[in-house]
């Protein structure tokens, strides 16, 4: 039986508080369009979901969110200066000059400040803003690193620094961290220490509850009860999240620390003081002029210009040129063809479908042609990246090296990496038998179902050939794919089978041939196009063994395109209202496979079709001796029968053919006994 899997407890509250904080800020300053940046921290798939939050946040507010960027994760760059700089390029080449800065490592934050500054980015017309678990690392920066991000405003999340067991632990903490890092300049401890040290707190209080008063709740349902003041703030729990709404604390960096400029919340809004804040009076307090002044970048106090003079609907009123797969294996997603009569190109399929269901969706009329590109899917990525296109839509798979050339829209479609095999069957054989006489019937139905039945209890049903991936391995045994570039590096990297056991299949049919003759013994598919592959030969092969939950299929754009994002939010749209779910059942269903004889477990049954020959033989012999014995008996008993018929019928027809049957009967006894009275005519006649 499978293990329950626990809840995970977080010790932070819900995100949105986050995103409305930074559109208030937005808004405070008057600006109309702002710029976000993060850093991606998966591995294979592009998490747009703070992206979302915040501009449905900014649109509440009338800002747009004019572009994003998502930085790969460091360990995954091989050249971080070139990659930071040509990201840094891009922005600079955008209207808006506001920057928000939402997730990013302490090493990233460094590098990009640092480069920032380089490029003249942290000058006049240019604002930068980070978000709580940048800002919330303030206290622990080294003072070079502060004096790189001068002017920059960040919020984080407020904890009083006055109570008595702060100042105990604090006291702790900073002995304990100067002795382990001495060359450290800053020993404050941060928002993330306090929690961690909140987080014990939570656990050994529930502990001890489980311990001494109450047996009946378990470990996790006590820490879900928790209420009582840490470090860091009020410690209830609601959906497995910190409960308490946080107050967030403006701040402004300048020289080698920062400025307090007020408080956030999303009760009270802006407040100086949190005196004012925790009162209900301050509700009908106006926000403006409430921060203090802010120096920004370039060391004014003067709140930034910050829009370029750019034609900022340039890109809505292009046609755009969208690159779509020419020769896709899986016809089903994406399939061009050409129509000689009318002489056009017919681009149709499931991603085809999709995106013109986005496009709908948009909030401004999308121009688009869609090119069938003759290539691979890596060298279309790379054109994609190059700007040969502006987009690309097929079953394109989301990974994290195309992840470094272009952006991708939310997941459209969710996949994993599965194996397909053989069908193994096991059939029982039924004996041809040969025509036996039809007294023999009973006998031989009875035992040929007799071992039918047998057959039936005894074999198993038609079952997948099993794979063992390490069998697999260790005899060398060949495996197919479908030529994605990312498939054979997961089946050599992560699965490590041997590159010249790895075959490349050219086509659906090719797939079954090379499984069914034994070529390859198991192919591996992204879930998609195996479900396609088995739906066509339902009968010889199944999907089997573990799925490899990797990715999904998403569409291509450029770096900087802000039509990611647009596209992405409707993808969510379409997800949630349950319009895509509904596409996917319309063009990627398939019919069930034909029934036969066989039943559900798959074991042939038997019918009466085998012995027909044998009930017809079995019915006329039958029917002719039935037909014997009755007019025997008939000719014995004859003298009873008319009387008995001459008892029931006094007239009518009944009497006319009793008396002319026994007539006839008389004649025919008198000609017999004439015969044998007279030897010598019977000898002349023959």
């Amino acid at each position: 039986m499978p293990e329950e899997k626990l809840p995970v407890i977080s010790m932070y509250q819900d995100i949105s508080f986050e995103m409305n904080c930074i559109s208030s800020i937005i808004s405070y300053f008057k600006w109309t369009k702002v710029i976000a940046i993060y850093e991606d921290r998966s591995s294979y798939s592009n998490d747009l979901g703070i992206i979302t939050l915040l501009s449905n946040s900014l649109r509440v507010s009338g800002v747009e969110l004019e572009h994003y960027s998502m930085f790969p994760a460091l360990s995954f760059l091989t050249d971080q200066d070139t990659t930071i700089q040509r990201e840094l390029n891009i922005l600079r080449s955008k209207q808006s000059r506001v920057f928000v800065l939402l997730q990013s490592s302490l090493t990233l934050t460094t590098l990009l400040f640092e480069k920032a500054k380089e490029m003249g980015m942290m000058g006049k017309g240019y604002v930068w803003i980070t978000a709580d678990g940048i800002t919330s690392l303030l206290d622990s920066m080294d003072s070079s690193v502060v004096t790189s991000m001068q002017g920059v405003i960040g919020f984080k999340t407020y904890y009083s620094v006055t109570t008595a067991p702060f100042r105990k632990f604090e006291v702790k903490f900073r002995r304990k961290f100067r002795a382990e890092y001495p060359e450290e300049d800053s020993s404050r401890p941060s928002v993330f220490a306090l929690r961690a040290y909140d987080t014990i707190q939570t656990i050994a209080k529930s502990a001890k509850m489980l311990q001494e008063k109450n047996y009946s709740k378990t470990l996790i349902q006590h820490i879900l009860s928790s209420d009582f003041d840490g470090l860091s703030g009020r410690i209830q729990f609601k959906n497995y999240k910190l409960s308490e709404v946080p107050v967030f604390q403006i701040v402004n960096i300048v020289g080698k620390s920062y400025r307090e400029l007020g408080f956030w919340s999303s009760k009270f809004g802006f407040t100086n003081s949190l005196l004012k804040h925790n009162s209900e009076e301050n509700n009908s307090i106006s926000a403006e002029n409430v921060l203090g002044p802010v120096y920004w970048p370039d060391g004014r106090t003067l709140v930034p210009r910050v829009l370029a003079e750019t034609d900022i609907g340039e890109e809505r009123r292009t046609t755009l040129r969208i690159a779509v797969p020419a020769t896709s294996m899986f016809k089903q997603f994406v399939k061009v063809s050409h129509d000689e009569n009318q002489n056009v190109t017919l681009i149709t399929g499931f991603s085809i479908n999709v995106f013109e269901s986005v496009v709908k969706c948009l909030q401004y009329p999308l121009i688009y042609d869609m090119v069938p590109f003759h290539g691979s899917y890596d060298e279309m990525v790379t054109a994609v990246s190059e700007k040969i296109y502006d987009a690309a839509v097929g079953d394109i798979v989301i990974t994290a090296n195309r992840h470094q050339l272009i952006e991708f829209s939310q997941p459209y479609l969710q996949s994993g990496l599965v194996t397909v095999v053989v069908m193994k069957a096991d059939k029982s054989q039924s004996s041809r038998l040969l025509l036996l006489p039809w007294f023999f019937l009973i006998l031989i139905v009875t035992s040929t179902y007799t071992a039918n039945l047998t057959s039936m209890l005894q074999a198993p049903p038609s079952t997948p050939s099993a794979v063992d991936l390490t069998l697999l391995r260790s005899t060398n045994a060949a495996i197919g794919y479908d030529g994605n570039s990312f498939t054979l590096w997961y089946l050599e990297k992560v699965l490590s089978f041997k590159a010249e056991n790895i075959r490349r299949i050219a086509s659906i049919d090719d797939f079954e041939k090379s499984l069914s003759s034994g070529l390859i013994k198991a192919a591996f598919l992204f879930s998609p196009h195996a479900k396609i592959l088995v739906a066509k030969y339902c009968k010889g092969l199944t999907m089997t063994g573990p799925t490899y939950n990797l990715s999904g299929f998403g569409f291509v754009f450029p770096r900087g395109s802000p039509l990611a994002l647009h596209i992405s939010e409707a993808i969510i749209y379409l997800t949630q209202n349950g319009e895509l779910q509904k596409l996917e059942e319309e063009t990627l269903s398939f019919p069930k496979c034909s029934t036969s004889t066989s039943d559900a477990t798959g074991i042939q049954s038997i019918g009466p079709g085998p012995f027909s020959i044998l009930f017809k033989i079995a019915f006329g012999g039958s029917t002719i001796a039935l037909l014997f014995a009755v007019f025997r008996l008939l000719g014995k008993r004859w003298r009873d029968v008319t009387l008995i018929l001459s008892m029931l019928m006094d007239r009518g027809l009944w009497m006319w053919l009793a008396a002319l049957f026994t007539q006839k009967k008389n004649n025919y006894e008198l000609g017999l006994s004439m015969e044998s009275s007279n030897p010598a005519r019977r000898i002349n006649s023959t």
